[in-house]
């Protein structure tokens, strides 16, 4: 079976170029070191002037060592930084811009280079539900054949009664099924990519061979159902989801979507149909 891996575009996260990342991320740290040798400059600078305060003679000292070149940072008194002559400071900042790039593994250590430099995803609304429309229901198949859902327009099938509805084969990617009802219906090798379906209520329906990837199920109803042999990457089952007597045997899903899932309080029973174990099919343990 084909393994499906959602996008950055597809989760609403655009990411920026690696070359820009790196590159931005090489000035924060190049600006750090400067700031960190100005800092201690400054604070060198307050400690001479401290002791020398009251004794002339060590200040004409240490101002002819400073003239002669002779101090030294090893020196017990440390002058005034200088930027020096222009090949000096160019010195300074070829060595500034160095430390500043070595500076960039650490920052990572510590920022999370997509939460700083992400674009954030815009906000999800979507259209009002056309009730004048006597067709909307009617839900057709796509006849451009990728999961990619796009349409000239919406897949609407938003609190649609589907109960019994026969949608094997049928590519119904993007669909929107929010608040539909659809209990015993079959959805058999059926193309159900991006689809939106929080509170769907889908009790004993038949998802065998469905490619489910990247689907809401925030809140469904799949009580009954069967899975087998599906494809749930990425697909969204909060703990409102209710997944009672569900058949998950042989699904293809995620670690992280797998963990949630056998976290979910309703994952539990056995399914009427095949008789498989709700949590053993899914493959986790005895107790949460």
């Amino acid at each position: 079976m084909t393994k499906f891996a959602p996008a950055l575009d597809d989760l609403g996260v655009v990411a920026p170029a690696p070359r820009q990342r790196y590159v931005t991320v090489a000035f924060i740290g190049t600006g750090v070191q400067l700031g960190t040798r100005s800092a201690i400059s400054n604070t060198g600078r307050f400690l001479w002037e401290r002791a020398f305060a009251g004794s002339d003679a060590k200040r004409l000292r240490v101002r002819h060592q400073c003239r002669e070149g002779r101090l030294r940072l090893g020196s017990p008194v440390a002058p005034r930084a200088s930027w020096g002559t222009p090949g000096q400071r160019l010195s300074n900042l070829t060595q500034s811009l160095a430390v500043g790039l070595y500076m960039v593994p650490l920052l990572f250590c510590f920022v999370d280079p997509m939460g700083l430099f992400a674009a954030p995803s815009p906000a999800f609304k979507l259209p009002p539900v056309d009730m004048t429309d006597p067709n909307r229901c009617n839900l057709t198949s796509s006849t451009i054949g990728q999961a990619n859902a796009a349409r000239d327009k919406f897949l609407d099938g938003r609190f649609c009664d589907l109960r019994g509805r026969d949608f094997s084969g049928y590519d119904l990617s993007g669909v929107l099924l929010e608040g539909a009802t659809a209990d015993e219906a079959r959805f058999r090798s059926t193309q159900l990519s991006k689809a939106y379906a929080p509170g769907f209520k889908c009790r004993r329906c038949d998802f065998e061979d469905a490619v489910v990837d990247r689907v809401n199920f925030e809140n469904a109803d799949l009580s009954g159902s069967v899975f087998r042999n599906a494809v749930l990457s990425d697909s969204m089952f909060s703990d409102g989801t209710n997944v009672r007597d569900v058949d998950f045997t042989d699904v293809y899903i995620g670690e992280y979507g797998l963990r949630r899932l056998c976290r979910n309080p309703t994952l539990d029973g056995e399914n009427p149909l095949t008789g498989a174990p709700t949590r053993a099919s899914l493959g986790c343990r005895a107790e949460r």
